[in-house]
């Protein structure tokens, strides 16, 4: 399982394999489902 990092201001760090497995670019939105 991945994991991301929440940030002291609330900005959440996706791992960048992620972000290439899913083609996600700068500025998209993303649904978070538990």
């Amino acid at each position: 399982m991945n994991q991301v990092t929440l940030s002291s201001n609330g900005q959440v760090v996706i791992p960048r394999p992620i972000r290439e497995q899913f083609g996600l670019k700068p500025g998209q939105k993303i649904l978070f489902m538990p």
